[in-house]
């Protein structure tokens, strides 16, 4: 199964994707997870909120947390 990771705003209650490599009416599952300012957190702030993520979500927490 193809995953794709992409960032979005939620506006109105609404969340819109455009762009995403997937034929039209085709079936997905979204998972939904708030941004958090990793900075401004502590380290075990950080830790207890990403090690519940399965797969690739944590690895991409973990580049951007590197990038910053």
């Amino acid at each position: 199964m193809n995953q794709y990771v992409t960032d979005t705003r939620v506006k109105k209650g609404h969340i819109a994707v455009s762009g995403v490599p997937f034929a039209d009416e085709q079936d997905v599952r979204g998972i939904i997870i708030p941004r958090a300012d990793l900075k401004k957190m502590t380290y075990r702030e950080v830790q207890e909120l990403t090690k519940s993520l399965p797969g690739n979500l944590a690895e991409d927490i973990r580049i951007e947390r590197d990038r910053e």
